[in-house]
């Protein structure tokens, strides 16, 4: 639809001034419309379920921040313990994980909007105390392959960042 359209008219513009046409029909023509996606979002059970359904997995404290918060899964999972104050109840948004052809990249948020402090409340504080203490166990059973670098809240057996994919495979 839409890609096609703006192909052809970038083929025929390119050979309009190569003098291989006279003009360009698809710049004439009227693009196709963008289908809008609809964007589905859980009721109020189906995300108690699915909280319900996590507990006491691994990363099960992520699902709960990022429903509690609006947080988007790469702000989560570019989250350090260092920018989480469980005392004051709120976390600090830094930096973000993205993927560039499946590499885990760590950037600063987009926007100066994107870099905010974020409220917690009583119960996502107590699922990252315990996702914290699960961790602390965690990387003393991984002894020296812990990796001492990053500090990261959400992150793999042995103390890396998560992939984004992985998060959203689970």
């Amino acid at each position: 639809g839409r890609k096609v359209h703006i192909g052809l008219g970038k083929a025929l513009a390119g050979a309009g001034r190569l003098g291989l046409v006279v003009g360009n029909a698809a710049a004439a023509a009227k693009p196709p419309v963008a289908r809008k996606r609809d964007h589905t979002t859980w009721s109020a059970e189906e995300l108690a379920r699915f909280l319900r359904a996590i507990e006491g997995k691994r990363l099960s404290a992520a699902f709960v921040l990022l429903a509690t918060t609006g947080m988007r899964r790469g702000e989560a999972l570019g989250l350090r313990w260092s920018d989480v104050d469980l005392e004051a109840g709120r976390l600090s948004i830094v930096q973000t994980i993205t993927t560039v052809r499946d590499k885990m990249v760590i950037t600063p948020p987009k926007t100066a909007r994107s870099r905010r402090l974020v409220s917690l409340d009583p119960e996502t504080v107590a699922a990252l105390r315990e996702h914290r203490r699960r961790q602390s166990e965690e990387r003393l059973k991984a002894g020296e392959a812990w990796s001492g670098h990053g500090d990261f809240v959400f992150a793999n057996e042995i103390g890396e960042p998560v992939h984004p994919s992985a998060l959203s495979r689970l």
